[in-house]
Formats: C-alpha cells, structure tokens, sequence
C-alpha cells in the first residue's frame, strides 16, 4: 500500500510540473494561471487532508499507512510544497532533461 501511495504521489508531481510546463508562456492568461491554480489546489488539499487526517481519498481513514510507512508521511508533505511551486509563469518553462547544453533561456 506505501508503495502505490509513493507511486500516486510521483505522478502528482510529474503531473503537475508538466501542466506548469504547457501553460507558461509570454502568452499567460488569467485563464491558464486559474487552472494552475485549481489543479495544484486540489491535490495539496488532497495531502493536507492525508497529513492532518489520515483520510486517504477512495481508502478513507487509515492511521496505519504513515505509522508503516514514516517515508510516505514526509514525501507527502514535500508534495505540498512542490505543488505550491508548479503555478504557471510568464516565461517558456522546459523540462530539465529537454534542455541541451548550454540553452538555459
């Protein structure tokens, strides 16, 4: 159970970062930035309801998964704050690993 819930908590993240990464742009609106918003909202809602109440959404409340698994508990309070991070910007976002040497504009 620890591990699908590592699992799901990655791809939040990845996910995420990769809606920040297609709505930024020069050409940012305040529809994209609203969606941003919404989308990252939900999910550190979804954490902070996990950390404070050990409700789990579709597993309900389960005290047992972080006393298991303490690594999960931690991951789980980092993805608050790398959620808060991935609100789209006014500027060309790329993915790390998309970059060539030296092109860091």
């Amino acid at each position: 159970m620890c591990l699908l819930i590592f699992i799901l908590e990655v791809l939040g993240v990845c996910f995420a970062f990769y809606l920040k990464a297609k709505l930024s742009g020069v050409n940012i609106n305040e529809v994209k930035i609203y969606v941003g918003v919404l989308v990252n909202s939900i999910f550190i809602t979804v954490y902070i309801k996990m950390i404070k109440y050990d409700e789990f959404w579709l597993l309900g409340y389960r005290p047992d998964i972080f006393y298991d698994c303490i690594f999960v508990g931690w991951f789980t309070f980092f993805c608050v704050f790398a959620h808060a991070m991935a609100i789209p910007v006014g500027r060309k976002v790329k993915w790390w690993f998309s970059r060539k040497n030296g092109d860091w504009n």
